[in-house]
Parts: C-alpha cells; structure tokens; sequence
C-alpha cells in the first residue's frame, strides 16, 4: 500500500514539474532590444530596453493581462551592468518597469552624453540583471477562464541582453542629442569656474571666476509651446572686472520648428554690479553647421557640430557710467554674431572655442565706428569617475555691453552638471 502511494505521489510531482518545465519553455524571453524614447515630453531622454515575450506550444495566442505586472512584481528591480564602463552607470535610474501584450519594458534616465556614446561602441559590454524572477498573468484573447500565472527565470534577462548586444546606432544617437534640443541647447548649457592668477587679474588679488549659461523650457506651459528662460554670464570675486556681464531673458520664443532655431527673446543685460544695463530685445538665428576638424584619432567620442548665431540687437540703456558729456541713452542697435565649438581631442581632452563679433551704431559707444569682439579658447582634461574636466582657459577681447577690454588665463574646472558632453 505504501508502496503504491509513493508512486502516485511521485507521479503527480512529475506531472507538476512537467507542466513547470513546460511553461517555463513556452513563455520565455524571445529576445531584448534598445531604443531612444523621444516622444514623451515626461520621458524625454530615457532609454528604453524592452524584452519581448515569446508564446509557443500550449501558451500559443496567449498574452500579457495588461496591469498586472506591479502587483506580481513589488520587489522586482534591475541593474545595468558593464565590466568595461562601470564608472559611467553609477548614476543611471531605472524608472519604469511595465508590461504591454507581449513585451516588457525598462525605461532608464540620467543617460550622460558620454555614456550615450558607449552604447554605440563595437565594444559595448552593456547588460541587465534583476534581483527576482519575473511573475507574469497571462491569458487568451481576453478571455478569463484561460488566465494562467507563469514565472520566467531571472537568469533569462542577463542571458538575453548579452545575447542581442544592447548598442545603439548613429542615427539613434543624433535622436538623443535631438531629443535634448540639439546641439544647440546642449551647448547653451554649461558651467565653468577657476582662478585667476595675481599675475593675470585686473586687481592686485587672486581672483574666483566663474562662466555659466543656462536654458530651461517653463514646465507650466505645454511642451507644444516653444517659451523658454534662459540666462548667460561672467562673474568674479572682482566685481569691476572689465569682462564681467550678466544677461537675463525671461522671455524667449522660437519661431522655427526645424534644427535651427529663429530666436526673440526679451530681457536684461548688463555688468556684474549692474552699474551699466540695458532693456534688450533679441532677434537671432541659431544654427547648426558641419564638424570643421576631427581630432578624436580614431577615438570614440561624441563630436558636436558647431553652433553659429546671426542676429540683430535692440536696446535702450538705463544706466551707464560712462562720462556725462557722452551719456547718450538713446535707443540703439547691435549687429552680432557668435560660435561655440566643442572639439573632442583624442581620448580625455578637448577645446572648446568661443567667440563673438558686434558692430554697435550707438556713436556714443562705438565712437571709432569699428568692429569690436571677444572670445575664449578653454583647453580640458577629464577627470576620472567624474563630471568635471581640469581646464586652462584663456579670454580676450571687449565686453559687450561696458565695450571695456581685458584678457586673462584661468585655471579651473569645467562642470557637466546642466548635462552637457564633457
């Protein structure tokens, strides 16, 4: 008798792993691909992994129960892995996991540029792992009473992401570059800091200085409504330098729906102490044109195009200090143009050149009629398992609004903090 029971009881627990084994071959992870998710205003920016579901066997025309996955999946998380750039997936988020009929998807952010690259390298090594087995409900044609629960392996997702290489094409790059507005906006974005030597100060001190531009789209507008703030400056611990400014423009709008950009904006600018300023109103053309040097040699590095902008400046100062017998505060105008061209050197370095030419019809300010400019040529050096780069920086030239000249040398650091490539 007992005999005959442990053979029954032996017999059902064959039939129950059977019936494992074969759920567990007939809903599996078919394969895994990688995407740019650039069509969410929310989820700009993120990288998708989906891992597609294959149904075969006794599961055939099953699918996924749309909702189910976050209750069956509480504790689920996964991991981006690399032996190779590990230093660069530190920071990465993990911010959605979500099921649709036959696919699962992983949405990754705070992607730096540099890694972005990585992705598209022959030699990506990029993988995933989770902590717990996937649980899924699965049913037939929406109907309930084929509602199954299947449990795939862990083991299945790390083995599937190797497999099928999670690298990303040339085109899917420019789309992320595109989707953070282009090189345009991403060199808008920067902040650089340093010192100014006794030898190369305008005053008989060491000197802070510290060079920033920022653009930002207001989030309470929708994203189909092209307003934004944006603010750019040169500040020191001397507040008199002759290069300092600040210019403020609450108020920008994109009348282009292209790459380039036709800009208006409307705002401030003026010295650091503001002793001098005007009310301004820009009329600009901001573009984008091709790499003039390559000077990676070989080296995988994101190579951003030069930006160039054309434009037209109208103002009207408040304040000046200039002598009395020439204080002309009249409306005037400005003619300008600008680059900013970020070249990527072999594998740690890089350039980064400015530069900036106006013609002022302000007689008053521009009293020999001439051409005036300013630029700065900033040569950098990464620094290891971070955002910064080591940079020598050099400026010369007139400030725009003081027309007062200077030129120094800086040495500092320069910050990938508003997410440009470093």
């Amino acid at each position: 008798m007992k005999s005959r029971l442990t053979i029954c009881l032996l017999f059902i627990c064959s039939i129950i792993f059977a019936q494992q084994v074969s759920q567990e071959n007939d809903v599996f992870i078919e394969n895994s691909d990688i995407k740019i998710n650039t069509y969410s205003p929310n989820k700009i920016n993120t990288i998708v992994i989906q891992l597609n579901i294959g149904f075969k066997g006794i599961f055939n025309d099953y699918e996924i129960i749309p909702g189910t996955f976050k209750d069956l999946n509480s504790e689920f998380k996964v991991v981006l892995k690399s032996k190779k750039f590990n230093a660069l997936i530190k920071d990465v988020k993990f911010d959605k996991v979500f099921t649709r009929k036959n696919f699962i998807q992983i949405d990754l952010s705070n992607i730096s540029n540099e890694l972005i690259q990585k992705f598209k390298s022959s030699e990506s090594d990029f993988y995933i792992t989770a902590n717990n087995n996937i649980n899924l409900k699965i049913w037939k044609k929406d109907t309930l009473t084929t509602v199954q629960d299947i449990e795939i392996n862990k083991i299945q997702i790390e083995e599937k992401t190797k497999q099928d290489s999670l690298t990303l094409t040339d085109t899917m790059i420019q789309e992320y570059i595109n989707s953070k507005g282009g090189e345009i906006v991403m060199t808008q974005n920067k902040l650089d800091f340093g010192v100014i030597p006794v030898e190369n100060s305008s005053s008989t001190n060491v000197e802070v200085n510290a060079s920033f531009s920022y653009r930002k789209r207001y989030s309470f507008l929708s994203s189909k409504i092209p307003v934004f703030f944006t603010a750019e400056g040169l500040i020191s611990t001397n507040a008199k330098d002759s290069l300092n400014f600040l210019s403020v423009y609450p108020v920008n709008y994109n009348f282009s729906k292209g790459t380039n950009q036709f800009i208006g904006q409307l705002g401030f600018e003026g010295n650091q102490t503001f002793s001098n300023y005007r009310v301004t109103a820009n009329f600009f053309w901001n573009g984008i044109i091709p790499n003039l040097v390559d000077l990676t040699f070989g080296e995988n590095r994101l190579r951003l195009k030069p930006v160039v902008k054309l434009g037209a400046k109208f103002y009207k100062e408040v304040a000046n200090n200039r002598p009395v017998q020439i204080n002309n505060k009249e409306f005037s105008n400005q003619a300008f143009g600008e680059i900013y061209y970020y070249i990527p050197v072999h594998n740690v370095y890089s350039l980064i050149i400015e530069g900036r030419a106006f013609y002022d019809f302000n007689k008053s300010l521009n009293v020999e009629g001439n051409l005036k400019s300013n630029y700065s040529i900033t040569f950098g050096l990464e620094v290891p398992k971070t955002k910064m780069k080591t940079i020598f920086k050099y400026t010369k030239g007139v400030n725009g609004v003081t027309f007062e000249k200077n030129e120094y040398i800086v040495v500092g650091l320069l910050m990938d903090s508003f997410g440009i490539k470093k």
